[in-house]
């Protein structure tokens, strides 16, 4: 008796990262006499290590992954990796007869969002990384350990990428290098 055994090709869906974005902004309403950064200060929802921040990026990014079991082994063979970015940002309300204030904080602003779209690049370039991942031909003689391999390169790559933010954000002083500063003076 001959017994074949038939291994379909290996075919893997190609995908792209769906990517979607947020930008939410808090209030910032300097009173009479209140300096920009005091206002800020006191109107900034971000709080981190008992310290103010006047932006934040988040991206999580959430892969799904099928796998599929021939007699040669489990593969992956259908993906999508999916990236969801929010930034919080500053809006100034009022003051718009203070346009001393208003450029001062129009200067801060465009610093800021230069320095948090760093940040979303990161996450960009991670959804990226993982996706080209699952897109490489990893077969394994059975899917539970191709599960385990696939949940610890996907964590490995978010883990780099978070270390890369931090890295990001002391080489820019959180911004600062950019431009994104507020001295607690009005500027001459």
């Amino acid at each position: 008796m001959l017994l074949c055994s038939v291994v379909a090709p290996f075919n893997p869906v190609l995908a792209t990262v769906k990517q979607s974005q947020e930008i939410r902004h808090y209030a910032v309403n300097p009173l009479p006499g209140q300096t920009l950064q005091e206002a800020m200060r006191a109107s900034t929802p971000i709080q981190k290590h008992n310290r103010h921040w006047y932006g934040k990026t988040q991206w999580n990014i959430n892969p799904l992954y099928r796998f599929r079991h021939l007699s040669g082994g489990c593969y992956v063979n259908d993906r999508s990796v999916e990236l969801a970015i929010v930034i919080t940002l500053p809006q100034l309300e009022g003051q718009a007869d203070d346009t001393e204030l208003s450029a001062q904080f129009s200067r801060f602003y465009d610093a800021l969002l230069q320095h948090e779209l760093g940040h979303q690049a990161l996450g960009i370039d991670a959804a990226n990384a993982i996706d080209d991942f699952l897109s490489q031909p990893n077969i394994f003689a059975d899917c539970q350990a191709l599960q385990v391999a696939v949940n610890e390169r996907v964590n490995a790559i978010i883990n780099q990428y978070q270390q890369l933010n931090k890295q990001y954000d002391a080489e820019t002083q959180h911004g600062k290098t950019q431009g994104a500063v507020i001295t607690g003076r009005r500027e001459p």
